[in-house]
């Protein structure tokens, strides 16, 4: 399994407009050999709580792997977090409004001949910019 400490992407808890007792660090990896298909991972990061530091749930994405690399880098107030499959060119959308029960909301690939996202930033209109591998940048409505 891919060692966490060169791909992980670690999103700690933040305030947000859906209320948790709890604190959780999501994992975005992968399987280095591509034996076993990329997943999210929730952690249990509240030090009070006795699994802390434990994987707590996990959902893994269908299909071959794809080198997890980026997510947005502040988790959203609507819960749902965009993470890039860079090597697949595809792009996840999880739906964390319930940490200890992750889902794969969708997942899409080109988008009007834009490819590979790359980063991901929200506006406050609710749209998406999604930089692209190739360095140019498209607007993409958020889920």
């Amino acid at each position: 399994m891919r060692d966490l400490c060169c791909l992980v992407l670690l999103l700690l808890w933040a305030p947000s407009g859906y209320a948790q007792s709890n604190s959780y660090l999501f994992v975005w990896a992968g399987d280095d050999a591509k034996k076993s298909n990329d997943f999210l991972a929730v952690l249990d990061a509240d030090p009070k709580s006795p699994h802390y530091g434990q994987a707590v749930a996990s959902v893994a994405v269908p299909g071959p792997g794809g080198t997890p690399h980026h997510t947005e880098a502040e988790m959203p107030e609507d819960g749902f977090l965009l993470a890039n499959a860079f090597e697949s060119g595809r792009t996840m959308l999880f739906d964390l409004r319930e940490p200890l029960h992750p889902s794969l909301a969708a997942s899409f690939g080109d988008l009007d001949g834009y490819m590979h996202p790359h980063t991901y930033v929200r506006l406050p209109n609710g749209h998406v910019l999604a930089g692209e591998a190739g360095g140019t940048s498209s607007c993409v409505s958020s889920a």
